[in-house]
Parts: C-alpha cells; structure tokens; sequence
C-alpha cells in the first residue's frame, strides 16, 4: 500500500449524487458502461493510485527537489518570457479576470517539467504556455 488515499467516496458522490451519472449511463449512450461497471472502474483506479503508481511517487514526495540557484534563475526567466508573450499578444489570459490563475497554471507547468528534468527554458516556456492554451481557464474575479 502506498502513501496515496484515494477519496473515492467524494468522486463517487459527486458523480452519482451530484451530477445524476447513473442516469446518463441508464440511457445507453455509452455502451456497455452501466453504474456497477463505473464503480469497479473507480475502485480499480483508486488501487492502482494507492499502490503501484503512488509508490513510483513516494521518495519523491518526501523528499521533494531542490533546485540550485542558477536552475532557479533559468525556471524564472522561462516563466517570464511565456508571461511576456501573453502580455505581447494581447490574449485573454493576461486580463485581470484571469491572470492569477493563468500566472498559477504557467508556474506549476514550469516547476513539475523542471522536476521531471527539463532545463531548457524555451522548452519550460514553451510548454507552459501550450499547457495554458489547454487549460479550461476560469476567472479569478
């Protein structure tokens, strides 16, 4: 068993409470797939989660990475230059309705690929910025 508890119980009352999901999968227009079938799914993702895949992450979650300084300046820079091209074309995402949570997104994309090894700030910045293209970005005001 791994360091990771999956709450199960809040995504299954969501789904089934909250959204009705059951009703969804009642209407046949997926298949096979009926509310038995969807919980098996979620119990088997929640082991998985909980076992295998989260003791990939335990040593790294206890002991998390420490980037020197002159990482540190190039993860900077990445991130500054993605913000300079947003502020440049005038997009959406620098608006103050959205730039918190655009500014978070950009971050956390620069940090996790910094973590997973990437160095090249192009790369990061690159990244980041695709990442939020993806992003459903919701205000923040």
């Amino acid at each position: 068993m791994g360091h990771y508890i999956s709450n199960v119980r809040d995504i299954e009352f969501n789904l089934f409470e909250v959204l009705n999901i059951g009703d969804v999968l009642a209407a046949g227009g997926y298949g096979d797939l009926d509310v038995d079938t969807a919980r098996t799914m979620l119990e088997e993702a929640a082991r998985l989660a909980g076992g295998p895949v989260a003791d990939s992450f335990a040593a790294a979650d206890r002991n998390p990475p420490v980037f020197d300084p002159e990482t540190l300046r190039g993860l900077t820079a990445a991130f500054d230059a993605a913000w300079a091209a947003i502020e440049a074309t005038g997009a959406p995402f620098s608006d103050a309705n959205y730039a918190e949570t655009a500014r978070e997104i950009i971050g956390k994309y620069i940090v996790q690929a910094a973590k997973n090894g990437e160095r090249d700030q192009q790369q990061l910045c690159d990244g980041a910025l695709l990442q939020l293209a993806r992003s459903d970005l919701k205000k923040t005001a």
